[in-house]
């Protein structure tokens, strides 16, 4: 049995399939409840990007991989009152012969929602520039959204980390972040690795057509 940043600990491991359960603490409570989608918190799909990229390296070391047939079921709230309801404990179940991996969550330890499954498929080679050229890409760009444009208008009361936009700019078929924080973080990059990855979605949304 090992452990493991977000993922928890191993509960389970047979030829056919492999599960973790992780119970958050309430220092990864109060960094996720950063992310808020209008005033209400909730965990951010990048979540559970991380949630596969420990999977992977637990189960296949460093290894390229894609995420295929992605669904989302039900959204996990991370309500303010853990106190009252109890921290959310997440169950995720690997099945080595298709790949095909579920998140899961409870509050009691009885009833499991389903939050999202989706194909682990591992890859021989990236499709993927290895180096970014943010100059010649932003050149690209004419849109501008700075931070305080984008935050102000947004409709999402985002916290901390979340809240780290600085600047983004769009073009036809592209679009750049510009993602700052204050500090370098050491301790705690699985949580840091969550919000950074959301924070780099922001630009995309404020192009994207909502209807």
């Amino acid at each position: 049995e090992f452990a493991t940043p977000t993922i928890g600990r191993l509960r389970a491991t047979s030829a056919s399939g492999v599960s973790w359960e992780h119970r958050f603490t309430p220092h990864e409570l109060n960094f996720l409840r950063g992310h808020r989608v209008g005033m209400v918190p909730l965990l951010p799909g990048t979540c559970y990007i991380e949630f596969v990229r420990v999977v992977v390296m637990a189960v296949h070391g460093t290894r390229l991989y894609s995420l295929e047939e992605v669904g989302f079921k039900s959204i996990m709230f991370l309500d303010d009152d853990a106190q009252l309801l109890g921290a959310p404990l997440v169950r995720l179940q690997l099945d080595r012969q298709d790949g095909s991996l579920s998140v899961s969550s409870t509050r009691d330890e009885s009833a499991w929602t389903m939050h999202a499954e989706m194909k682990l498929r591992l890859r021989a080679e990236s499709t993927s520039p290895e180096v970014l050229v943010a100059s010649d890409t932003r050149a690209r760009c004419p849109e501008n959204v700075t931070s305080q444009i984008y935050y102000a208008a947004t409709g999402n009361d985002y916290h901390g980390e979340f809240r780290a936009l600085n600047e983004g700019w769009a073009g036809e078929q592209t679009i750049l972040s510009q993602v700052t924080y204050s500090r370098e973080e050491a301790k705690h990059l699985h949580l840091r690795a969550c919000a950074f990855l959301d924070a780099c979605s922001h630009a995309g949304l404020w192009w994207m057509d909502h209807e």
